[in-house]
């Protein structure tokens, strides 16, 4: 892995992984806004599909085929699109 340098405090690291979560296989790849890690209890809140309707809708998909794909009601992509809107507008102290 290649030495990043951060050149506006002068840390390195030698090794980053980038392991990514649950919501996404690489940070950098992530759809939330905020990191689950940022808010962990606020993250437990968030439903199973909550983070996949969020990726899909960034794919261009419309609520109604997220709600076919998810098997689910359009209503509830809705709801679990404003879940996380909330979950990402929440600021920590």
């Amino acid at each position: 892995m290649p030495r990043i340098q951060d050149e506006s405090n002068g840390i390195q690291w030698d090794q980053y992984p980038d392991r990514g979560c649950e919501a996404a296989p690489r940070c950098l790849s992530c759809p939330l806004e905020r990191c689950r890690y940022d808010d962990p209890a606020a993250y437990q809140r968030l439903r199973t599909g909550d983070v996949e309707a969020k990726a899909l809708t960034l794919q261009g998909m419309r609520p109604s085929e997220i709600a076919a794909h998810q098997g689910v009601r359009e209503r509830t992509v809705f709801r679990r699109l404003a879940r996380l809107r909330r979950y990402e507008e929440r600021r920590t102290p």
